[in-house]
């Protein structure tokens, strides 16, 4: 699958969120699943973000795509478990990278009403997935200096670095939700994170995939779209 996922600082589009008859964080896993991989959904979609392609230079370029969306027109389409990635990778990175975090997030975080310690128990609760996250990283990023054998047994690891990858992050989401309120840390993910994202498909997900990513792969799965 080509897939790519993209925080972009300004998407000129208009919101059609509006249109639910949910906040993009009320949905459920199955509502999203649903809209995802409706075919002629998606290809609504595609023809939409080809015609903003021509007035909007940040757009990626769409060819003959099976979906493509992005987080202000259509932010319920993505799994918390994407945002929640997206946003552990943009705040957790390094210490710089959380320091800019909490400086550019912190009036989300206070208008919501989340804690003034968000992002250092954030940081705690997310732990074992950051780990996971950067072990998995790093064997990827091993890939291109082996071959053969040595290649084979790296790959064998990474399989199984991505399915620890998926569960911890499964686990430190549904803490996180259980430590600052599960609607109230969805909607900052959507508002702040998911309205900030982009992605271009050329095939439609597997609903099965889709759902083993957002439960914590209970078994290993063929692949790990944000894993990149």
């Amino acid at each position: 699958m080509r897939q790519l996922l993209l925080l972009l600082a300004l998407l000129d589009t208009v919101p059609a969120a509006a249109q639910l008859s949910k906040k993009p964080w009320m949905l459920t896993v199955d509502e999203r699943i649903a809209l995802r991989t409706d075919p002629e959904l998606a290809q609504e979609r595609v023809r939409r973000c080809v015609h903003r392609q021509t007035s909007n230079a940040a757009m990626p370029n769409v060819g003959p795509d099976a979906d493509a969306f992005d987080g202000k027109s259509h932010p319920e389409l993505f799994l918390p478990c994407d945002v929640f990635a997206q946003f552990a990778d943009f705040a957790f990175r390094d210490a710089r990278s959380e320091q800019a975090a909490c400086r550019a997030l912190s009036p989300d975080v206070k208008r919501l009403g989340l804690p003034a310690d968000f992002f250092g128990r954030l940081r705690l609760i997310s732990t074992v997935y950051l780990s996971d996250r950067s072990s998995e990283r790093q064997v990827r990023n091993s890939l291109s200096k082996l071959s053969g054998r040595p290649r084979q047994r790296a790959e064998e690891l990474l399989a199984l670095k991505r399915t620890d990858l998926c569960r911890s992050r499964a686990e430190a989401l549904a803490n996180a939700r259980s430590a600052f309120g599960h609607e109230r840390f969805d909607q900052f993910l959507y508002e702040v994170m998911a309205v900030n994202m982009f992605t271009v498909t050329d095939r439609l997900p597997d609903p099965g995939l889709l759902r083993q990513l957002e439960s914590g792969c209970s078994k290993p799965v063929p692949e790990f779209p944000d894993s990149r």
